[in-house]
């Protein structure tokens, strides 16, 4: 079937693209839809309808995390199962740079990094101050979030994560309709 899409993409008429577009539009946002039509060789102007088919990401997450496989797979996780655009970073210099250029939604911070004055430095900067920040802990406590909480953070999730539920997790934290 991709043969034929490929090889007689002119022949399609708007019905048949039209169901396309349904479909794409149930399926769980897994690629942005220009990948999908660059890895389904599908030429330049059916790569614009396709674009336009999926509602642009909805929401931006800060990921800063030192441990690659950790950031790698909250990263991949929250982009498979939702329209969020998921921004990572692997030091605390290079998040505080994307927080004050890209102006998340949300913040997730591993409390573990190695720059322990990071959450201090985004509450100090004008541009980042007023940026939501949740806490990614190794374990947590009964008391760990009133604390947490306390000191300006917008919630906790702990270490490790069910990546499965993330995403209702940080949705659940910030008060968001779920994705």
């Amino acid at each position: 079937m991709g043969d034929r899409f490929t090889h007689n993409w002119r022949s399609l008429d708007n019905s048949l693209l039209t169901t396309f577009s349904r479909l794409l539009r149930t399926l769980p946002y897994v690629w942005r839809t220009t990948d999908i039509a660059r890895v389904s060789g599908y030429p330049r102007g059916v790569r614009t309808i396709l674009t336009t088919s999926i509602s642009p990401p909805s929401r931006c997450i800060l990921v800063i995390e030192p441990e690659n496989d950790l950031r790698a797979v909250i990263t991949l996780s929250l982009k498979t199962l939702t329209a969020w655009d998921v921004l990572p970073a692997s030091s605390g210099g290079e998040g505080l740079e994307l927080a004050r250029t890209r102006q998340p939604d949300v913040i997730l911070l591993d409390l573990d990094v190695r720059d322990v004055t990071l959450f201090a430095r985004l509450k100090m900067n004008p541009k980042t101050d007023s940026l939501p920040v949740i806490a990614l802990v190794p374990r947590l406590l009964s008391g760990d979030r009133v604390q947490l909480s306390e000191r300006g953070f917008a919630g906790a999730i702990a270490l490790p994560l069910d990546t499965s539920t993330l995403h209702e997790t940080i949705a659940a934290i910030m008060n968001w309709s779920p994705p």
